[in-house]
């Protein structure tokens, strides 16, 4: 399967179509330290990950890469999701704010 089949299967397709959604959404947001951005760029690195995983598994490309470096790239991006929650937590509870607030009954 040449490289150019392997990027027009449906699923790479949608992929690039979310892709640029949440790469307009981190763009727009303009701010490092607003919520919308962090999150659009860590799921940014997700969907990179799921574009290289799904063309390394059609073996679009001879390359020496790991079969498994897509997983990786999303391993890293679930580890920054994770720290980005911590600190936000850990810096809305120094600032005595809540993380979330409380449904009221």
């Amino acid at each position: 399967m040449t490289w150019f089949l392997a990027l027009a299967t449906p699923t790479v397709i949608l992929l690039f179509v979310a892709l640029t959604i949440f790469g307009y959404l981190a763009i727009r947001s303009r701010n490092i330290r607003n919520f919308q951005f962090q999150i659009s760029i860590i799921i940014l690195v997700w969907i990179t990950s799921e574009i290289v995983g799904n063309l390394i598994e059609s073996s679009a490309f001879d390359t020496p890469i790991p079969k498994d470096i897509g997983f990786w790239i999303y391993l890293i991006s679930i580890m920054a999701i994770s720290v980005t929650f911590c600190l936000r937590f850990y810096y809305s509870k120094r600032a005595g704010r809540r993380f979330i607030d409380e449904v009221s009954s």
